[in-house]
């Protein structure tokens, strides 16, 4: 099987209301590629519909530096969203637009899991 097959299998497991295991936003859904990549759910995408035109393959070592550094504005986050996208694949309509949201919830909550 693929990363692909399997993040969609997963999510739509995850989204399906029988399980219960999703309300309100879902949330995201992602899975390691290889060792440099990863899949992503499109922010604003549904778990259970999720197909591989809602899917990001996006690049570990352009996202993590996000995650140790300081606060960073939308426009910087966007545009290392779109530094780290892996292929030519256009961007799902709501990425773009809620990922900068995403990255900054996702590096507070890195910073917190630091040492002090």
């Amino acid at each position: 099987m693929s990363a692909h097959h399997d993040l969609i299998t997963l999510s739509r497991q995850l989204g399906d209301s029988a399980l219960d295991a999703a309300i309100l936003g879902e949330g995201n859904t992602s899975i390691r590629v290889d060792d440099g990549t990863f899949l992503v759910k499109a922010s604003g995408s549904s778990l259970v519909s999720l197909g591989a035109d809602d899917l990001v393959h996006l690049r570990f070592d352009r996202i993590l530096p996000l995650l140790s550094g300081g606060a960073v504005d939308e426009a910087q986050l966007t545009a290392a969203y779109e530094a780290a996208r892996y292929g030519p694949e256009p961007l799902p309509a709501s990425a773009s637009e809620e990922l900068p949201e995403a990255l900054e919830r996702l590096r507070v909550a890195w910073q917190e899991r630091l040492p002090r």
